[in-house]
């Protein structure tokens, strides 16, 4: 073949690769095979043939619109949009939703009371509070996934569509070309979104199994490993990427598996899975390229991944026990929400609730100092917390902000100077502010609620 193609002036000396491009119909299954045959001439002579083929089926090339699983996959693929599209809106308002809890009122009520550089940054506040939730984030990488398959996927109707050669009453024609090279990089990104897209669905399930008790450590092991098994990832890519390249570079001349480094990567992750016997020429020498990613990989790297795994679901274990007197929280909060949407309250009758009010609370400052200390530092706490998760809430007015420094009961002198400076002018230090409170925070009352 490469000898006509020379005798036909389509080869001469200045030629490096020979592209064929075969475009095969199979009209009982409906799949379209597009075979690429590449002929590569190195620079001492040789000659290296390598295959690359693709498969699709039709109805990724063009909407199908005759009876039968064709069309039916395209009535599945409309009704599916129009379920993204609820589920679109609904997002939108969960964030509505953020926006108003964290504001307090309606953002458009809010922007008009507040500052031009408070309206700047008042979208990026809302989206920190809207992705402060990890599976909102799960939720927005559904519809980004989703929305960009149905863009590729609606670009190659588009660009099937104005080829001629690909017109229903030319198509099949013998002497008509079908080129269907340029479309494989489409499928391909659309295939891979499609499979992200169940990956993100499948990983949003776990949200909803904690509403079992028989999944509820699972959930629990899968959260705590997410982090550490993440890291164990990149080093074990960092790994697997070595050994490709070092098997590319020194048996990708031999063996077709090792041909390029995506080959090397699948031979190192699924050759050994299924079972394979160990080669005593492994052992001979210039093979220990062999013995040492069998070692590390599968004795060293298999292991720290088990230990893991169990070390996470041993701790998991013990803070996650069943209390056999335990209820399950949804059945409860499913019990508790039916009887206030009839109007009856499930909270029993307890002594203080018939007290009198001044018999449930007490002045601040009749306690004792450390308990004083703790109620104030409670106050500054759940004011902190509204600060970072409501725009202007302000729990404690009165509260005050404190810029005297005291000396710690472990603070020691900094240097020999400030040890000489206190030899000779001795100053009694400020008290240690432990159990002090501001004397305005104490003339209040704390009531039993």
């Amino acid at each position: 073949m490469l000898y006509d193609l020379y005798k036909w002036n389509w080869v001469d000396r200045l030629s490096r690769a020979v592209v064929l491009e075969i475009t095969t119909l199979n009209i009982n299954v409906n799949v379209i095979a597009n075979t690429n045959i590449i002929f590569e001439f190195s620079p001492n002579g040789a000659v290296t043939a390598t295959v690359k083929t693709n498969a699709m089926r039709i109805f990724l090339f063009t909407p199908s619109l005759q009876s039968g699983a064709a069309l039916l996959s395209f009535l599945n693929l409309i009704a599916l949009f129009v379920i993204f599209a609820i589920h679109t809106v609904w997002v939108g308002w969960l964030m509505y939703k953020t926006c108003f809890n964290y504001l307090g009122q309606s953002p458009g009520a809010y922007i008009k009371t507040a500052s031009i550089w408070t309206r700047v940054i008042l979208p990026l506040r809302i989206l920190y509070q809207f992705f402060r939730y990890g599976w909102n984030i799960a939720d927005l990488m559904i519809l980004c996934c989703f929305y960009a398959h149905m863009g590729f996927r609606i670009s190659t109707y588009i660009s099937i569509t104005s080829e001629p050669n690909l017109a229903p009453d030319v198509i099949g024609h013998p002497e008509a070309k079908w080129r269907f090279g340029f479309l494989l990089f489409l499928l391909f990104l659309l295939l891979l979104l499609f499979l992200l897209l169940l990956i993100t669905c499948w990983v949003k399930l776990f949200k909803y199994l904690c509403m079992s008790s028989y999944f509820r450590l699972l959930v629990r092991i899968l959260e705590k490993c997410a982090a550490r098994l993440l890291i164990f990832c990149w080093m074990l890519m960092f790994v697997f990427f070595g050994f490709a390249v070092a098997f590319r570079v020194g048996l990708g001349n031999i063996d077709q598996n090792f041909s390029s480094i995506q080959k090397s990567f699948l031979v190192l992750f699924f050759l050994l899975i299924d079972g394979y016997e160990v080669d005593e020429q492994w052992f001979e020498p210039g093979k220990e390229l062999d013995v040492e990613a069998v070692a590390l990989m599968y004795f060293v790297l298999l292991n720290i991944f088990i230990a893991i795994v169990l070390d996470t679901y041993s701790l998991a274990a013990r803070q996650n026990a069943v209390d056999a007197s335990k209820k399950n929280p949804m059945i409860v909060f499913v019990r508790t929400y039916y009887h206030w949407m009839k109007g009856h309250s499930l909270v029993e009758d307890e002594s203080e609730e018939h007290m009198k009010s001044e018999d449930l609370s007490i002045s601040l400052e009749l306690l004792p100092g450390l308990v004083r200390r703790k109620w104030v530092e409670k106050k500054r706490e759940m004011q902190l917390v509204a600060n970072q998760n409501f725009a202007g809430m302000i729990l404690f007015a009165d509260e005050d902000k404190r810029t005297d420094k005291s000396l710690s009961d472990w603070a020691l002198p900094s240097s020999q100077k400030d040890i000489m400076e206190n030899m000779t002018n001795p100053k009694a230090p400020k008290p240690v502010s432990a159990l002090a409170s501001p004397n305005h925070l104490i003339q209040q009352k704390v009531a039993y609620f």
